[in-house]
């Protein structure tokens, strides 16, 4: 088929096309959020505050992609969400963005439905999840690792308010306060498990409503 293009009088629309590529010699990042997981949620009956089914999914997703694109070397996730770092030096598909962003967000979601029955054996998919990706370029070691601090630092505090929110649910305020006025616990509870997770798993994940 090439080959016939090539001595197309079509082929000088190729022209049109461009291609992205990132600088060299920096760190690239793929973040993939879910879009309108809320909804999704909802509509699939996760279990509230975390549901284990729906993060153990997209740790399987994340470890697919992990295992397929050799040149990724940590993948971090919080919500509905994943980062996936890759090797500095790394030259995936000549660097090209559009190439990265598109070919690991359709497996990332792929793999989101091809697992589905893995995790919710008895729910039926009622329709296909998708999720947008973008490409960040980091050119130090300490602002890749800033990054995930900053993911990480974001996972905590949504772990609290969504933990307390849970906790505090159809309670008066006479017994939220109580509650509120312990928040060191609480914090350093929903530390805990989120470093363990990065700690066991490197692949972290915490699902929250």
């Amino acid at each position: 088929h090439s080959s016939r293009m090539a001595k197309s009088k079509f082929e000088y629309v190729k022209k049109f096309e461009q291609h992205h590529v990132c600088l060299p010699n920096t760190w690239m990042v793929l973040r993939l959020d879910g879009r309108c997981f809320h909804r999704f949620a909802e509509q699939h009956n996760f279990e509230k505050p975390n549901d284990d089914r729906a993060l153990g999914l997209m740790n399987k997703c994340a470890e697919a992609v992990f295992r397929e694109f050799s040149d990724i070397v940590i993948a971090y996730g919080q919500s509905d969400e994943y980062s996936f770092v890759f090797r500095k030096d790394t030259n995936l598909f000549t660097r090209r963005e559009s190439k990265i962003v598109s070919t690991l967000t359709s497996y990332f979601a792929a793999s989101f439905v091809f697992h589905w029955s893995e995790f919710f054996p008895t729910v039926t998919l009622l329709y296909p999840p998708t999720f947008d990706g973008r490409i960040v370029l980091y050119p130090s070691r300490d602002n890749i690792r800033d990054y995930l601090n900053w993911r990480q630092a974001d996972c905590v505090c949504v772990v609290v308010h969504a933990g307390l929110k849970w906790l505090l649910r159809g309670q008066t305020v006479h017994l939220a306060l109580p509650i509120y006025s312990q928040p060191f616990t609480g914090l350093v509870f929903a530390y805990s498990v989120v470093s363990i997770r990065l700690v066991v798993m490197v692949l972290a994940q915490v699902w929250l409503f």
